[in-house]
């Protein structure tokens, strides 16, 4: 029973759609210490106390967001410069002979070479 890539497409994992920085950014907003946060500042601006909500809003709320931000996206973007310079490639027995093929290229019915030191064991 031979199958091919076109009857199954490539064997590859579906991509995460990529986070815009908007909504990265947005993200920074999220997290329950922020949420307290952002109540205490409208709590002080309720009590009339301008100065602690100004110190809150821009030095920990704004402050804490953009370099959460900053760090996420430089992450991502290194994660993505990672995954686009890794390429795993599989040994497999095609018409009784070895190739090496990239893992996308791997459909069922393939056989798959598996090496451990000096033995190969066929899966």
């Amino acid at each position: 029973m031979k199958h091919s890539l076109s009857e199954y497409g490539a064997n590859s994992l579906k991509q995460k759609q990529k986070s815009t920085a908007l909504i990265l950014l947005l993200n920074q907003f999220n997290s329950p210490i922020i949420l307290i946060l952002i109540f205490a500042a409208v709590r002080s601006i309720f009590l009339q106390d301008a100065a602690d909500a100004i110190i809150i809003l821009t030095f920990v709320i704004i402050i804490s967001g953009l370099l959460g931000f900053w760090e996420e996206r430089g992450a991502s973007n290194a994660t993505e410069r990672s995954f686009a310079l890794v390429q795993v490639k599989a040994n497999v027995l095609k018409d009784s002979q070895s190739q090496e093929i990239t893992n996308e290229e791997v459909v069922p019915g393939d056989i798959v070479v598996l090496c451990a030191g000096k033995k190969a064991l066929h899966i």
